[in-house]
């Protein structure tokens, strides 16, 4: 339906925003004439500003569109002027628009806030038309206390699917930390790490930090084992005499290394 601007509207209009005058017209034009109400018949959102002020590119001109921040601040302008007046949710009154003369009679009656602060409960009648906020913003505002999302357990189709490795515990990683900081020989770290996951190695933390505190570690790294081989060896388990043996074998190793750096011949 044509609609027109009137003088006055124009006068209160001239000077402000540009945003605020678009949002101003598109109100207009879906204003219903017998009340000046609008969000009575047809609902309107920020969305519906968002996509009617929105400017497509063609012929060299950047296509834009308003934010729902601008939107807001049009809204707000508007009301401070006094040409619309909140009714609740995104139902307005443009209180000067020109109306039928009818209508005139209708809005004589309409009735006033009486605790504006009480959001969702309060009601605006217009003699046989009522614009509730319940009503209007279930469809227009987002909820802001949404239930919780419970995530879907994964579904693997075969046993021997891949299953994201998890640390044992909350103070797993923590403790991994301690153990690499512990041990001598810093290499693979990942490949390390990899194997303290799979075998939840941090319930028996007690028991690796006690036997690497007490083992004799050779002065040169390169003559001790290589942190995955001791984990997934579970070496903290050999016993006295085999870490004896172990010693020993690395000793020897260390001599023979020696004579040969020494121009040396071997035994």
């Amino acid at each position: 339906m044509p609609y027109k601007i009137n003088d006055e509207e124009i006068k209160i209009l001239r000077g402000k925003p540009h945003i605020a005058r678009l949002v101003y017209y598109e109100m207009r034009s879906v204003m219903d004439f017998e009340t000046g109400v609008v969000g009575r018949y047809r609902r309107i959102s920020e969305r519906f500003f968002i996509e009617s002020l929105e400017v497509e590119s063609s012929n060299g001109i950047q296509g834009s569109k308003p934010t729902r921040g601008q939107i807001r601040a049009a809204l707000k302008t508007l009301e401070k002027i006094g040409l619309i007046e909140p009714l609740g949710g995104y139902c307005f009154l443009l209180k000067i628009a020109t109306r039928d003369d009818q209508a005139r009679n209708k809005l004589s009656q309409i009735s006033t806030r009486s605790e504006p602060e009480k959001k969702h409960d309060i009601s605006f009648e217009f003699n046989d038309i009522q614009c509730t906020e319940n009503n209007i913003s279930a469809r227009t505002e987002p909820d802001l206390n949404p239930p919780p999302v419970i995530p879907e357990e994964p579904v693997y189709k075969h046993k021997k699917h891949y299953r994201p490795k998890q640390l044992d515990s909350p103070d797993g990683e923590r403790l991994f930390q301690e153990f690499w900081n512990l041990y001598p020989r810093k290499e693979a770290k990942k490949k390390t790490l990899l194997a303290w996951k799979s075998k939840k190695l941090a319930k028996q933390w007690d028991e690796i930090r006690a036997d690497l505190e007490s083992r004799e570690w050779p002065d040169n790294a390169q003559f001790i084992m290589l942190p995955t081989t001791y984990l997934n060896g579970e070496r903290w388990k050999d016993s006295v005499a085999q870490r004896a043996e172990e010693d020993a074998a690395e000793q020897e190793m260390m001599e023979r290394l020696s004579k040969k750096l020494e121009g040396k011949k071997w035994d």
